[in-house]
Order: C-alpha cells, then sequence, then structure tokens
C-alpha cells in the first residue's frame, strides 16, 4: 500500500486539493512526475469500485503493473476491459473504445488518463452516460485546440493541481535537461512545393475551411478543399523532408551508447530512418498505430536495443527511466505533445546526470516557428538552450 508520508510534496497537495473538492477534479503533472502514484493513493483511500480509463492498449498494460507494484493487489485481480477482455473488478483498467456504450454503473469512481484525450464527442460519452461519484483527471496539459477541455473540466471537475516540468526538476523529481535545436535546408524541389502550397493556403484558407468541406453545397467548398489540400502536403514536406534523416543519423552517431527515443509524424518517414540507421550499423525498434508491437518496446525497456522510432503512438504511455537522449524529427506546436515527449527521457534514474532533447526543423520554414514555440514551453526548465 501507498504511505501518504512516501508522496513527494506535489502529490500530498493534490490529493488534499481533490478531497477538499469534494473528490473531483483534474491534476495537471508533467510526464514522469508520478500522476499515477497520485491517482493510486486517491483510489485507496476512497476504496470504492473504480475504473480507470485509458487511450491505449499499452497504458492498459501499464497501468496494471502500477496497480500490483503499489497497492498489493494480485495480477488477476485487477479487471480489464480492451485488448479482448471484459472482466470487471474492484480497480478494473479500460481501454476507452471498449466503454463507450456501456453501462459503468458498477462503478462509484473514474479516474481518466490522458484526461485531453476525452473531449471528442465519442470519448466523452463514459462521463455523459454514466453517474461517478468521485472523479478524477489527469493529463499534462488539458487545453484543446477545439476548445473542448471547458467541457471536461464540467463533467470531471476542475483543475485542482498543477506540477509543471521547472518545478520538477528543481525539486529533483527529474532529471536536468538540455535543449538543441538544429535547422537543415530543403532541396530545391520541397522548398518550391511548399512555397507554391503556401502561395495557395494564404490566399484560399479561412477559419470555417474544415467544416465547409463537409458540404459540397457550400459555396466556399471548392476553395475549402483547395486550402485543406494544401496544408496537408505542406506538412508532409516538412514531416518527410530527406535532410532530417541525415541529421539524425548524425545524432545517433554523436550518442551511440546511449538510450533514444525518435520522434515523428508519419510511418513512412519512420520506415526510412530505421533503414538509414541500419545501413550504418544501428539496430532499431519502430512502434507505430499499424504494428503497435508491444515486444518492440519491451525489447527497448530491457535494452536488448537502444534505440527505438515512434510514431505519434509514444508520445503518451510509455515508461522508460533510463532514456538519455529524445529526437524530434516532426511533430506539432502543440504544448502538450513537447511536455510529453520530453518527459519520456526525464526519469530520475542512479547514474543518469542529465539528457538532451533535440528538435530538428526546416529551416525557412514555419516548422522555425514552430520550434521556437516549442522551445519556449520549457526553456525556463532546462539548462542550457543550443541552436545549430
Amino acid at each position: 500500500m501507498i504511505n501518504f508520508e512516501d508522496l513527494r510534496e506535489w502529490q500530498k497537495k493534490a490529493y488534499m486539493k481533490w478531497v477538499m473538492n469534494g473528490n473531483t477534479g483534474i491534476l495537471l503533472g508533467c510526464t514522469g512526475s508520478g500522476k499515477s502514484v497520485a491517482a493510486l493513493y486517491c483510489i485507496q483511500q476512497v476504496k470504492a469500485t473504480t475504473i480507470i480509463i485509458v487511450p491505449t492498449i499499452a497504458l492498459m498494460n501499464q497501468w496494471r503493473e502500477e496497480i500490483v507494484k503499489h497497492l498489493n493487489i494480485q495480477f488477476e485481480e485487477v479487471g480489464v476491459i480492451g485488448d479482448g477482455n471484459n472482466s470487471p473488478k474492484q480497480i478494473t483498467i479500460a481501454v476507452v473504445n471498449s466503454v463507450r456504450d456501456m453501462d459503468l454503473s458498477y462503478f462509484e469512481m473514474i479516474v481518466l488518463d490522458e484526461a485531453h484525450r476525452y473531449g471528442s464527442i465519442e470519448n466523452i460519452l463514459p462521463l455523459m452516460n454514466n453517474k461517478f461519484d468521485n472523479k478524477l483527471g489527469l493529463t499534462a496539459t488539458l487545453k484543446r485546440a477545439d476548445g473542448k477541455d471547458a467541457d471536461l473540466e464540467e463533467l470531471i471537475g476542475k483543475v485542482v493541481y498543477t506540477y509543471t516540468t521547472e518545478e520538477a526538476v528543481k525539486d529533483g523529481v527529474l532529471s536536468e535537461f538540455s535543449i538543441v535545436n538544429i535547422g537543415i535546408d530543403l532541396d530545391v524541389y520541397d522548398l518550391d512545393n511548399y512555397n507554391a502550397y503556401t502561395e495557395t493556403i494564404n490566399k484560399d484558407s479561412f477559419s470555417d475551411m474544415y467544416n465547409v468541406m463537409k458540404d459540397s453545397s457550400n459555396p466556399n467548398f471548392v476553395k475549402a478543399c483547395r486550402a485543406v489540400r494544401a496544408t496537408a502536403k505542406r506538412k508532409a514536406i516538412i514531416s518527410n523532408a530527406e535532410g532530417k534523416i541525415k541529421e539524425l543519423v548524425n545524432i545517433v552517431k554523436e550518442n551511440k551508447d546511449k538510450k533514444i527515443i525518435v520522434f515523428n509524424e508519419t510511418i513512412k518517414m519512420a520506415e526510412k530512418e530505421r533503414k538509414a540507421l541500419k545501413k550504418e550499423g544501428f539496430e532499431c525498434e519502430i512502434y507505430h498505430s499499424k504494428t503497435k508491437k508491444q515486444e518492440a518496446i519491451e525489447r527497448f525497456r530491457n535494452n536488448e536495443v537502444k534505440i527505438l522510432i515512434s510514431v505519434k503512438s509514444l508520445n503518451e504511455g510509455l515508461d522508460v527511466k533510463d532514456v538519455d537522449v529524445m529526437i524530434r524529427v516532426a511533430g506539432t506546436n502543440q504544448d502538450r505533445d513537447t511536455i510529453q515527449r520530453l518527459g519520456r527521457g526525464l526519469r530520475v534514474v542512479d547514474g543518469k546526470t542529465d539528457a538532451t532533447y533535440y528538435q530538428i526543423y526546416c529551416k525557412d520554414t514555419l516548422e522555425k516557428w514552430q520550434i521556437t514555440k516549442n522551445t519556449n514551453v520549457i526553456k525556463s526548465a532546462s539548462e542550457k538552450v543550443t541552436w545549430r
């Protein structure tokens, strides 16, 4: 069981704030700071039938391990709904896809891991269709581009406690880190196409264009389709730039004895990276939505391979404590993605003094602005920021 005295100071404060708010509310904690332990302490104290909703199978498996470890519950006593299982128990973990239309009245408490994920019409159904006496949301950052974070606060409860990366590094909860931003040039062909798509976007885009695309009778339908298509193709140029592969190989060579996670936006790019690294003698595992190979994660955890290449899927849900280097080859400008990716490598372990977060970007493109924005989110917590 978890003793209150053994909790980190922020976890103690967060628990008390949650109780003071009537056992409802959201905890914002940077990745790697111990949100799951704080949640398990809440579950332990409430002693109610509890369902923990997660977005992925990988997270479901991870939560099961945490429950067994911290609450002295046998593996088979933890309920599971999802991945072919449907066995509710006193404490149950469920993948959201499996419980959207399910009657959850058996449960008195709900925990929503990666709470920001439940703002969509489909994922919010477990909250709308069921009543719970106790509600707890966990996430690094709640803010959503569609503004649905306000709906989540209304359904789960307000944000009762926030624990930032800067605070966690200062407290020694997370390791110190440096940021290295590396710019590459697009080749002439890609740059010409990038500029052409930008011209189309500047000419044809408008605020409601994604909704207009759903209605072919709208007079702006063709214009919206043109702008959205150009936006997607421009992003693809940035995400799949060949120059990024060369730079990635250079970074891996500089850090050849370290444990590395590579973040991408497309499977195409991830496969190219694996091929290029293999050619240089580096063995890699790859994880993306089409394979979801748990074996790849386990091999990385067990140090059978030192490099794990991922596509979006591992922004959330990977708990590996000895990662030294994180490399962003492509991504978004959302604060949450930056905080989550960075957090994959900031766990504190014996013998690890610091970590490095590399961001590769295309010069003379929108991505330079994105990287600047991403850097500003985390630079106050870092030891040093370097631009190459």
